[in-house]
């Protein structure tokens, strides 16, 4: 279940969303201190090889970390790949691109690496759909969703390392994500639209 509508994410340390017409997926996520990419490629599609490409700027040049080399997805269904950065750039954005073989290249994403421990981060698809992605440390514990107004309009438990909410009943408007833990509280604001 995906959240249909766009967000506008006011404070993250995760953002993914980039555009391509053989992909169904493309995101970044913090595994520790490193950057955890995922990309799906819908089926029916191939491409000659993948590139990972990753800049410290938006305006800088790229530079290649990885490739997966050969013939990528399948005819008949789905399939996806990840790549780990382990050396990405700390305390900053971080921007990643994909060549996809003759396909051509993929639109940006970014992640801010500065909120690796983060507790939950809010990422987007392709669509700009929200995606929220939770420390493994975390799962099988819950958060709330509280509106502008303070009023709580759902509470979620946290199951999996990425969490879709349900968009049923939801206004546009601000929204504070709220998690408790033990170990600290974390509140992330994000404006649904």
């Amino acid at each position: 279940m995906r959240i249909a509508g766009v967000i506008i994410l006011i404070v993250s340390s995760t953002l993914a969303a980039a555009q391509h017409s053989i992909l169904s997926k493309f995101i970044a996520s913090p595994l520790n201190d490193w950057v955890y990419l995922e990309w799906t490629i819908k089926g029916g599609n191939t491409c000659n090889g993948i590139k990972v490409y990753r800049a410290e700027h938006l305006d800088s040049t790229f530079t290649q970390i990885g490739e997966i080399v050969g013939v990528c997805g399948n005819n008949a269904q789905p399939e996806s790949y990840s790549f780990v950065d382990s050396f990405p750039i700390t305390n900053q954005l971080n921007y990643y691109a994909l060549e996809l073989g003759f396909q051509g290249r993929t639109s940006t994403i970014q992640i801010n690496l500065k909120g690796a421990d983060e507790l939950i981060s809010i990422a987007y698809n392709e669509n700009l759909q929200p995606l929220l992605i939770a420390n493994p440390r975390i799962i099988g514990s819950s958060f709330s969703l509280i509106g502008i107004n303070g009023h709580q309009v759902g509470e979620y438990e946290i199951n999996d390392n990425e969490i879709s909410l349900s968009r049923y009943g939801l206004e546009n408007g601000i929204y504070l994500l709220v998690f408790n833990s033990e170990v600290r509280k974390q509140v992330l604001k994000f404006y649904l639209r």
